[in-house]
């Protein structure tokens, strides 16, 4: 019978630890764990004079975006793939990035063009988006860019 009660004890703890565990990272679902994929563009991005206030690749294919820096519910989330990658001579990385979002434009899931450059620290990023659908943007003056800084 007290072989039983210690069974019983252990099975509830176990339960307990692994129920806090799992709500514990709910609380915590959009902090970013760095993978085995190791990519400059993979983690969390703060947004200033950017479209959305944060975002988050990860590297799954999805990224997901917050309307201000300190929200902890989505705006939206995206599927993305890298299309195409490179590194330029002084260290950034480039990436041709074709966003599939979670909304219709025109009838149609909305997709977008873009390029999407990572500092060689890392630590800064500029979004270029395209005005029209199918292409990638060309102009990649500075007045055009959606700057993003690696949160910390």
């Amino acid at each position: 019978m007290m072989k039983k009660k210690n069974v019983f004890f252990v099975l509830c703890f176990c339960i307990i630890v692994l129920s806090s565990n799992l709500l514990c990272g709910a609380q915590e679902n959009h902090k970013f764990q760095y993978s085995e994929y190791d990519e400059p563009i993979y983690g969390a991005w703060i947004g200033d004079k950017a479209f959305y206030g944060k975002m988050i690749f990860y590297p799954d294919g999805t990224a997901d975006c917050f309307d201000n820096a300190s929200d902890r519910q989505l705006f939206s989330q995206w599927k993305y793939k890298i299309a195409e990658r490179w590194t330029d001579s002084e260290g950034a990385t480039w990436y041709k990035i074709e966003f599939l979002g979670n909304y219709e434009y025109e009838g149609q899931q909305a997709v977008g063009f873009e390029i999407w450059i990572v500092d060689e620290s890392g630590d800064i990023m500029k979004c270029f988006k395209s005005m029209s659908q199918g292409e990638y943007p060309t102009d990649f003056e500075p007045y055009n860019a959606h700057i993003y800084y690696r949160e910390k």
